[in-house]
């Protein structure tokens, strides 16, 4: 009987250890089950199109105000999954609405230029103490920006008969930037967004000459877009192998004008 008794004890024991070991295993689990917020914000930026080497400003509005500091990180890439580069902005508590600086350093980029994807992907909540990072339960996406980030900007000169022409194109100073005296029609030069803001001049040298009067094309081609200029050099006396300035190039930003001298 003794025996019996000792074996309905230990297993009366054994029964209250797993149901106690079940409600705090399950109370363990409780506290574990917490929700996410998942919030969505909105990045602007002042421009679409961006010289090489030039700083990308933007501004992020969050939906909502929070008790404590936002760290809000904003990334730019070329390819969906590889944040290229990558910077964050303090957004004070109390407040939506935070300005930031991206500077992409991109390599070989093309004439064209190199397309990017700029957007907020997450948030951090801070407390006063800057060093204590605050467990949150925020996740935050955006919109995405398509910007350019530009290359050069190309031009073709071409004319109607078989004259040959040369163009160079010059700066203020008279230092030849780039020039194209290859015999072919078109001539084709460039120069990069990186050239300084200012007036250039296109030079025509009339290498041998048929018409004084011929018709010429001007194809422009930059990360704006595409610019086609028609007119005729009919106020221009020919003279072989001198070079008479025809064209003032201005250059403001991306922006190209041209203009008959």
């Amino acid at each position: 009987m003794k025996t019996y008794l000792k074996i309905i004890t230990l297993l009366s024991i054994v029964g209250i250890l797993y149901i106690s070991c079940t409600d705090d295993t399950n109370n363990f689990e409780v506290k574990l089950d917490t929700d996410t917020t998942d919030l969505i914000g909105v990045i602007t930026t002042d421009a679409t199109t961006f010289a090489t080497g030039s700083t990308i400003n933007f501004t992020v509005e969050l939906p909502q105000t929070f008790t404590n500091d936002a760290k809000v990180t904003v990334v730019a890439s070329k390819f969906e999954t590889v944040d290229e580069f990558t910077t964050t902005i303090i957004i004070p508590a109390g407040e939506t609405i935070g300005n930031g600086l991206l500077s992409p350093s991109l390599e070989n980029v093309g004439f064209l230029g190199t397309n990017l994807k700029v957007k907020i992907k997450g948030l951090k909540l801070f407390s006063d103490d800057e060093d204590v990072t605050i467990e949150d339960n925020y996740t935050l996406t955006s919109n995405e920006i398509d910007i350019n980030i530009g290359g050069s900007t190309i031009i073709k000169f071409s004319w109607d008969d078989s004259s040959d022409l040369d163009i160079i194109l010059r700066d203020s100073s008279g230092a030849i930037v780039d020039d194209a005296q290859t015999g072919a029609n078109p001539e084709v030069l460039s120069f990069s967004d990186t050239l300084s803001d200012g007036d250039y001049t296109l030079g025509v040298v009339y290498y041998s000459v048929e018409d004084d009067a011929l018709n010429y094309t001007f194809d422009i081609t930059n990360i704006l877009g595409h610019e086609v200029i028609e007119g005729d050099l009919s106020g221009y006396t020919a003279s072989t192998s001198s070079e008479i300035p025809v064209f003032t190039i201005t250059k403001s930003g991306n922006s190209i004008s041209v203009t008959e001298l």
